[in-house]
Formats: C-alpha cells, structure tokens, sequence
C-alpha cells in the first residue's frame, strides 16, 4: 500500500501555470498602479484586473478547475478525472477507426476495460518513480527522430499536428510516458526472463509442428528499368564483380541499399516465371537477366531452406526468443497483478455508469 505519494507531474504542471499566471497578472496590476491614471468612475487598475481575470478563465479554465473535479478514480490517492478518461476514449477510437454507437452492454464493457489501463498505467508510472526510472530529453529525441524515419521528411512528419487534432507537446509527454513504461518492463521483468538450452528442447517437442517450414528461398535482386542497362549489370556480374557491389550502384529498386537483398520467399509467393529460375537456381550464382513488368531483373541465391522441421540447432535461436516472449508475457502479468494487489484503488461505479461517450 502506497503512502503519501509523490504529488503527480499533473498536478504539479497545473500548479505551475497558475503561479506563473497569477505572477503575470500581479506584474501588470502593479505596473498600472504606478502608471498615471486615466479620469473616469472606475479606478484603472480595477479594469485591468477585471480584464486579466476574465482572460485567465477563458485560457486557463481547464487548469484551474482540474484539481476541484470529480475524480473518476483514485490510484494510490492520485486522482483518474473524466476528462482524462474521455481523452483515452478518444484515442481508442482514433485507433479502432470506428464511428458508430455501442450497444449499451458493449459501452459498458468497452468503458470498464479503458478504465482498467489507465488505472495500470497510472500504477506503472508510479514504480516507475518509486525506482527513479525516466526518460532524458535526449532519449526522447532519439525516439522522435526514429519516428521521423518512417515520414517522407521532418516536414511531413510536423505536418500531421497542424490541422489540430493532435497537440505535439501532448503527444510528446505521452512518447515520454510511453518510454518510460518500456523501461521499467524491460528492468523489471524482460531483463528477469531466462530461457535454458533444456528448456528451449523441451519447448520444441512439445510445439514441433509450429516448426514445419516450408521450402524457401532467400533472394537478392538487381533491377533495372532498360534491357541494355541490365545487359551491362550481368556483364559485369560475368566478369567477376561482386553482386552487392553492383546492386548497390546500379539497381533502381529500394533493396539496392541492402546489395539488393529481399528476405525469403516460399513457393507460390512469386510470379510462376521468375519461381521456377529461382528455386532451381544454384546458391550464389546470378541468373540470367529475367523480364517482367517491372523491368529486368538479375536474381541471385543467398540461402535455401528445404521443406521440413529443422534440427533443434538450426533452429535454436528463434525457439529461445519464442519462449523467451511467451514467459515474459506470463512474467509481466503476474508483476502487473502483484502491483495492482499492493496499491490502494478506488473507482466511483456511479460516476462511471452516469458518463456519456460520443
């Protein structure tokens, strides 16, 4: 049972603002009451403050009431507001891409179920604290970054929060909770997960038949879009340069970064012309230049994999990560259940049953 609890980055950003907006306000009153003042009924300084107050309602509205809301729940004496709740619900739906009504029993249980992960998430974050795990603002960056990769450009990439849907300072502090999560889990029960060569062995016996694979083919490819272009890609391959090089320079497909590697292929997954050259092609030796409506191709062999279970050694490495996930996934279950056992939660049921979601 936690006591006396650290008081929230929450609650504290909100107590922030509004010390940081009362200073404002106090600064400028004093700057008009040493100003002359203007002859009229009311006192100048009276006006301003009036004005200031009004501007601090409409802008600061939602920081100055949050603390006196209806809290939905209580993790540990921190606060879960309904308007933390509407904000998860929100994003749920963004995620699902569902717009239509719930039944009365499905929003009951899609309710509870929003309910339940904030509530855990609120108890990670707070043994997240309790054992100083946090995130640099440097560790953030470096994931925003990786997270550009996947836009064309960082232009793009900032594109996505300026029709106003979604808030990038928001965004960012969630990245930052999201983190933050990831290595307390990896601290407290990833880096705890072991896996035995025994273990894996008896793992393999009793799943063999997940382990059947099928005949593949792992290939890399140079692709050219004109024949002659192709024509002097295999001359060059004939006489003795190696594929990766040549793939690198001249290819036009995206893999060409790779040496033209494309990962496996199994029987069925490629055009019937192009199987046929490849799956009987020797290990390492280029085929001949191949058509097809992408341009001209020059395929080469890196590995072949025949049909069948494959020894215990082969395939050593992957039963261990396949374990290693599945007694992790046990493993933080059993963690999250004894956090939740220890930590004091209270959820208002008339409160959850009275909101409305749209």
């Amino acid at each position: 049972m936690t006591k006396n609890p650290e008081t929230p980055p929450e609650e504290r950003a909100w107590k922030e603002n509004v010390l940081l907006f009362a200073g404002t306000v106090k600064e400028a009153i004093t700057k008009r009451l040493t100003a002359p003042r203007p002859k009229g009924p009311l006192p100048y300084a009276v006006i301003v403050f009036v004005v200031l107050v009004g501007l601090l309602v409409i802008f600061y509205g939602d920081v100055l009431t949050e603390p006196f809301r209806k809290s939905l729940a209580t993790v540990n004496g921190q606060k879960i507001t309904q308007r933390e709740f509407k904000k998860a619900f929100s994003r749920y739906m963004e995620i699902i891409g569902q717009s239509s009504t719930f039944e009365e029993d499905e929003l009951e249980g899609l309710k509870r179920e929003i309910l339940d992960d904030l509530i855990a998430r609120r108890i990670m974050l707070q043994q997240a604290r309790k054992l100083n795990i946090s995130v640099s603002d440097s560790e953030l960056a470096g994931r925003i970054e990786e997270i550009k990769k996947d836009y064309d450009s960082g232009e793009s990439f900032y594109g996505a929060f300026r029709d106003g849907k979604v808030d990038y300072a928001s965004w960012a502090e969630e990245l930052k909770k999201q983190l933050t999560l990831e290595k307390l889990i990896q601290a407290e029960v990833n880096d705890r997960v072991e896996v035995s060569v025994d273990e894996a062995r008896r793992y393999y016996a009793a799943n063999r038949r997940r382990y059947v694979a099928e005949e593949r083919v792992h290939l890399a490819q140079i692709i050219l879009a004109e024949e002659e272009a192709g024509e002097k890609a295999a001359a060059r391959l004939k006489a003795g340069e190696d594929f990766d090089k040549v793939a690198r320079e001249v290819s036009i497909g995206p893999e060409h970064e790779h040496g033209g590697d494309l990962g496996y292929f199994s029987r069925g997954m490629l055009p019937e012309a192009i199987e046929k050259v490849v799956f009987s092609l020797p290990i390492g030796q280029p085929s001949k230049l191949i058509q097809s409506p992408y341009g001209y191709h020059i395929f080469r062999v890196l590995k072949k994999e025949r049909k069948g279970a494959g020894s215990f050694e082969d395939l050593q490495a992957r039963l261990k990560a396949d374990l290693r996930k599945e007694k992790g996934e046990e493993a933080f279950m059993d963690w999250l259940d004894a956090l939740k056992a220890s930590s004091v939660v209270e959820i208002d049921e008339d409160t959850l049953r009275q909101i409305k979601l749209e």
